[in-house]
């Protein structure tokens, strides 16, 4: 299978930008579960404050790339649809509207859901690029929102990549 978007290998700045985000709302030793990781690329600022994370993508080569850098991660090769993780206290959803692979946008949904239900995280990011199709983004935001998450923050970053570098976020937080 190949992995048409090598270029997001780059994780600097967007790591950077992203886990400053939500690092005044962190507390010690947290769980991250980074749902179709990619290339995870907030996975070196997260092991270096101490917290644990998890990814999972469909796509053996991020996977592989992972392991390699972050051994100290979890990181697995898994669609969607089977993932059934819990104990994460913050769940990140990178990247919504650019789904690598179509297959995902008709069950990216009730696999965002049946985490968020299953974990009751107590932090939620949701980012995305700007110009694509912002469905996914926002049914993500409205599901956090049915389920009484309320938005914190959101933001527009550049993430100085060489395609889809002008971003955004929202991190939310359970009551």
């Amino acid at each position: 299978m190949a992995y048409s978007w090598d270029y997001s290998r780059k994780t600097e700045p967007r790591g950077s930008i992203l886990f400053d985000a939500l690092s005044p709302l962190l507390e010690e030793g947290e769980h991250f579960l980074d749902v179709d990781c990619g290339y995870s690329p907030m996975a070196r600022h997260i092991l270096d404050h101490s917290h644990k994370i998890t990814g999972f993508d469909i796509n053996p080569k991020p996977i592989q790339h992972l392991k390699q850098i972050h051994p100290q991660g979890d990181w697995i090769v898994l669609e969607d649809v089977d993932a059934k993780f819990v104990s994460y206290t913050v769940l990140l959803f990178l990247g919504v509207t650019t789904a690598l692979y179509p297959a995902y946008s008709k069950t990216y949904l009730k696999t965002a859901e049946r985490l968020i239900d299953l974990n009751k995280p107590r932090l939620v990011l949701v980012e995305c690029a700007k110009g694509a199709d912002q469905k996914l983004y926002l049914q993500v935001c409205e599901l956090l929102n049915s389920h009484h998450y309320f938005l914190k923050k959101k933001s527009h970053y550049d993430a100085k990549m060489i395609r889809a570098s002008k971003r955004h976020y929202s991190v939310w937080v359970q009551p």
